[in-house]
């Protein structure tokens, strides 16, 4: 799982690694970047892919 900015770079790698099945969390620290819109994306190891849109304020 990642996190975009608005033009697509990748701005934070939260999970680079195949972890098991079931339900998983994860905490995303965004202090350090200005507010704004990003995305994340979910990839997983069978090739699905999905990502979704955040807005970040501080």
């Amino acid at each position: 799982m990642e996190v975009l900015d608005i033009t697509g770079r990748t701005v934070k790698v939260l999970v680079d690694n195949v972890t098991g099945i079931g339900e998983h969390s994860l905490t995303f620290d965004g202090s350090k970047l200005p507010s704004g819109i990003y995305f994340y994306r979910l990839r997983t190891a069978t090739g699905f892919m999905q990502s979704k849109k955040m807005l970040l304020v501080k």
